[in-house]
């Protein structure tokens, strides 16, 4: 995360690196666009080429992202998946024990 008050070191342009991403950054040109005609009229047609800019930040400007702790959280499908495991544990050590005691007997 970026500290309070810093500023960015340096603007570059933004790159899109997945489909995904091309979708997001035509969407906010063209939302960009749209406020720009509505509020300055013919200036727009000058900045419609603008790109959009994204601030570098230094090491020291930043600071680790600390989540917050989880509480209580409770899943159901992992004790599913442990009681399934469990009876599959089972079955195969019953199958192995009946074998032991073909051979032993």
């Amino acid at each position: 995360m970026v500290k309070a008050s810093e500023q960015p070191m340096k603007m570059v342009k933004v790159r899109a690196g997945t489909v995904n991403k091309m979708r997001e950054l035509e969407v906010l040109k063209d939302e960009l666009r749209v406020a720009g005609q509505d509020g300055e009229g013919q200036s727009s047609s000058s900045s419609g080429g603008a790109d959009i800019m994204q601030g570098l930040y230094a090491f020291s400007q930043t600071e680790p992202y600390i989540p917050d702790p989880v509480v209580n959280v409770s899943c159901r499908c992992w004790k599913a998946s442990f009681s399934f495991l469990h009876q599959t544990l089972a079955y195969i050590a019953n199958v192995n024990l009946l074998r032991l005691d073909v051979f032993l007997s």
